[in-house]
């Protein structure tokens, strides 16, 4: 699951570039200072067939997804805590290494068939590790945020009721 979420986010949150030939320059902006926000989508064909939508920010090494079913996803770089709030459950686990680090391996894979600065539909076929999906981000955005403002980035279990099953990996 892992390699997929970095593989979203290389497309994710590489449109910001505002160039259909620039994704090593995307690369760039995602681990740059600037949060960019879209809503995606995409479709996992192979041996795991898998269909998601729902939004996203990212801010270099941190980001917060939402996705349909109301599963989110929230890591500061350090720490990453998947919310399940139909469940009342969280995990909580060691982020591991960035994702970010893992961006450029996946660049010569990323085929863009549209990009119109606001909104991107592209295809990644990476037949070694089982990666053949068509992803499309729409709203996309960058918003100025200091760096050091972890927030959006962060889920507070502290703030839960006892209701709650909270299950700390780290």
């Amino acid at each position: 699951m892992r390699k997929y979420v970095i593989l979203a986010a290389c497309i994710l949150f590489g449109t910001a570039a505002w160039g259909q030939n620039a994704i090593k320059d995307i690369v760039a902006i995602i681990r740059g200072k600037d949060v960019v926000s879209c809503s995606y989508s995409y479709v996992m064909r192979g041996s795991m067939p898998l269909k998601i939508s729902g939004t996203a920010e990212m801010q270099g090494h941190r980001y917060h997804t939402t996705a349909d079913g109301g599963l989110e996803t929230y890591s500061d770089g350090t720490t990453c805590w998947v919310v399940d709030r139909k469940a009342k459950e969280v995990l909580v686990s060691v982020a591991g290494e960035s994702m970010v680090s893992h961006l450029d391996e996946y660049i010569p894979y990323v085929h863009i068939s549209r990009f119109d600065g606001k909104n991107l539909s592209c295809t990644i076929v990476r037949k070694d590790q089982d990666i053949d999906l068509d992803f499309s981000a729409s709203g996309i955005t960058l918003t100025e945020s200091s760096p050091s403002d972890d927030s959006r980035f962060v889920f507070d279990v502290s703030a839960l009721d006892s209701s709650w099953i909270v299950t700390d990996l780290r």
